[in-house]
């Protein structure tokens, strides 16, 4: 199994964890799996008991070793059982992020690559961004301004859902690894958002302090 740690300026923890372990092993990885567990024998695939419990895991290491239960809000969003932290996590193939915080909101995207995301873009580009975009036309250009959207809905839930009207990414300079401001058109609020670029993911995560987004546009 690989993982990495990422901490932000903000207060917030990031675990990245590639899971490659087997039911067995990841019910091994916690000291009381009993948390779990009544949850896990619902599930009848192997694949998704995996998943469920690699996100539990992801999650253990982001809490410096606490071991939570999780539940959802009746939007379907994942809070904590005992709210100590906010979450937020996402997972593509065996790649799983999880992102928290003991006091803002969080949200963060994980996606595998794929030129799909071209056949789609004008689906979620607004004219500033599709003008962006066709000066290169570079695809990584895409993943990333994507990915930010989604962690970036997150946070902001249901008023967001039109990508293309409701969030604007403003230009930035694209890198493998690097910061960029987004804006929520309808209420004028700017977001700093994390990425990260590589050849088996694209990564996005922000946590929502107004304190912290305000200082860094000075």
């Amino acid at each position: 199994m690989n993982d990495n740690h990422i901490s932000t300026h903000y207060g917030s923890r990031i675990c990245l964890l590639e899971n490659d372990m087997t039911v067995d092993e990841l019910i091994q990885s916690f000291n009381q799996p009993e948390l779990y567990l009544p949850e896990m024998e619902k599930i009848n695939s192997e694949h998704r008991r995996r998943e469920y419990l690699g996100l539990r895991l992801a999650l253990k290491q982001c809490l410096n070793g606490e071991e939570k239960t999780i539940s959802h809000t009746p939007d379907g969003k994942p809070v904590l059982t005992d709210n100590s932290y906010k979450i937020s996590f996402s997972h593509c193939k065996n790649w799983i992020s999880v992102i928290a915080n003991p006091t803002y909101e969080v949200g963060i995207d994980i996606e595998r690559p794929t030129d799909r995301i071209e056949k789609i873009h004008t689906r979620f580009l607004g004219n500033e961004e599709l003008e962006e975009y066709l000066k290169h036309r570079e695809l990584n250009y895409l993943k990333v301004v994507w990915s930010t959207k989604e962690a970036l809905y997150k946070i902001i839930g249901e008023k967001a859902y039109n990508f293309a009207r409701k969030i604007r990414i403003l230009p930035f300079e694209l890198r493998e690894e690097g910061e960029l401001k987004a804006l929520f058109q309808e209420t004028n609020k700017e977001y700093l958002v994390n990425y990260r670029l590589t050849e088996k993911y694209t990564l996005a995560y922000c946590t929502d302090n107004e304190k912290d987004i305000r200082n860094h546009s000075e």
